[in-house]
This record gives C-alpha cells, structure tokens and sequence, in this order.
C-alpha cells in the first residue's frame, strides 16, 4: 500500500473520531480527546513507517498530538444552533442547518490539517536524511499547522476563564513545543540543542507575557486567541529567517505591521465600557 493511501486511511479515522468527540455528550469528550492524541501517533508510526525515527518522531509527534487535542478542545465550541449572523436572522430551524454546515466545514479542515501533518511528517523523515525539493514546501505548512495549532489550543485555555497565572503558565506550555518544533524544521539535518530550546523558551515567555497582559483585558475569546496567535505568526516567523539568513528589514517590517495590524483589531473589538 502506498503511503498516500495510507494518509487517506489514517485521517479518514482520525477525521471520524473528531466527529465522535464532536457528537458524544460533554462528560465523555476528555476521554475521546486524549485517546485520539494519543491513537494519533499509533495512525503516525504506521503511516510513515521505518523512516518516523529520531528527533523528527519528537517534533511531528508533537504537532500530532497538539492538533488531535487543540480541534478536539475546539468542539465544545461550535454551536448547536446558529438563528442569526450579524444583522441577519433566519430562525431557529434553519439555524440548526446552518450548525452542521458550520461543523461539516470544520471536519473537512480537519481531515486536510491531519493529512497535511502525516505528509509533512514524511518530508520531514526523508529531508533528514538527504536534501530533497519539498522540503521548503514542508516548512511553509509545518508553520501554517503551527499557527492553526496555536489558535485552537490559545482558544481552548482562554475558553476556561483561568486566572492570570494560569493563562501565563498555560500559554508558555502551549507556545514552547510548538516554537521549538517550527524552528527546528528550518534546518532538518540539525540535531536538538539546548539554545534552540533556550531560543524557543525565551519566545514563549514574551507570548505568556501577552497572555498576562490579556487576561486584564474584557476581551473575548476569539480576539485574545487570535492576538497570541498572532504573537505566534511574528515571533516564529522572524525566526526562522533568522535561522535561514534571510532576516532583512522589509521582512521585519512585514511582519511587524501583520502583528500591529491585528493588535489594532483586537483593540478596536474589545468592549471597554464593560
């Protein structure tokens, strides 16, 4: 069997079990999502076969299982009913419709964010071992991965309303594997380091410290998933052209005027009269 018809296969059922999670009642879904990180990475080794090994188990192994969790957190916040959008309204029936075309978009996504990870995940083996084409491409979707990852699981920890320690600690567990594996893939060949960790913990330390500055805002889940996540674009972003090189001015100024960009946003969205 080839490995493409094993990635259909394997995010087929991973696909499937977000769906479960998706329609099985509330007190089971921890159950379902941590037995769905965890079979992902039995659905991981199978699909990629001898070549899964070394550090590229751990950093693909940690992009699985945060994306298996981070969607499965995120069902609990799709809606059952959707009767309006905005100034538009059309009832409660077809409100119902309109929930299941809303989780039909949502599991489509997933079952290409599961097969974008297995793919990635085989690029990334091969790439370790000899220099390959598609190992640029596996880059630019391993960091878009990592920001969809981000979201989903910045959405899921903000979802709680923790204190502020809390949402500071959270995110810097959040933003460390994730930091640690993008910058990693800039160079396949290079093995662990301590100052690739000691670069990715300094990065998710100034994310946390967002975080905390956040948690003191009235902002709503969303804007405050989608500022940490834009935190996240920038940060990592800037790396990995550090790491590449390629880190000129106009690419700082890119990238700053996304992370302002949404800041402004975020800002203009939040209710401060409340």
């Amino acid at each position: 069997m080839s490995k493409r018809k094993k990635y259909i296969i394997s995010s087929t059922i991973a696909t499937v079990w977000l769906v479960v999670i998706n329609l099985s009642p509330l007190e089971y879904r921890y159950w379902l999502i941590a037995s769905l990180s965890l079979f992902s990475l039995l659905l991981l080794a199978w699909s990629t076969g001898p070549s899964w090994r070394g550090i590229v188990r751990l950093s693909t192994g940690i992009m699985l299982v945060m994306y298996s969790a981070g969607a499965g957190m995120f069902t609990f916040l799709l809606p059952e009913i959707v009767p309006g959008l905005w100034l538009w309204s059309w009832g409660v029936e077809a409100g119902r419709w309109v929930s299941w075309v809303l989780r039909g978009l949502f599991w489509l996504a997933g079952f290409n964010g599961f097969y974008s990870i297995f793919s990635t995940a085989n690029i990334y083996a091969v790439a370790t071992m000899r220099a390959i084409a598609l190992a640029r491409a596996a880059v630019g979707i391993g960091f878009f991965i990592t920001l969809v990852i981000g979201f989903f699981s910045y959405n899921a920890l903000w979802s709680f309303r923790l204190p502020f320690y809390w949402n500071f600690l959270g995110s810097f567990l959040i933003s460390l594997p994730l930091i640690w594996q993008a910058l990693w893939s800039v160079n396949l060949r290079q093995k662990h380091s301590w100052q690739l960790l000691l670069v990715s913990a300094v990065y998710a330390i100034i994310i946390a410290q967002f975080a905390l500055v956040f948690s003191f805002w009235p902002v709503i889940v969303g804007m405050a998933s989608l500022a940490l996540t834009a935190a996240l674009y920038v940060l990592v972003g800037l790396a990995q052209f550090d790491v590449m090189k390629k880190l000129f001015t106009s690419t700082i100024y890119e990238y700053l005027l996304v992370g302002l960009g949404v800041f402004v946003t975020v800002y203009t969205f939040t209710n401060w009269r409340n």
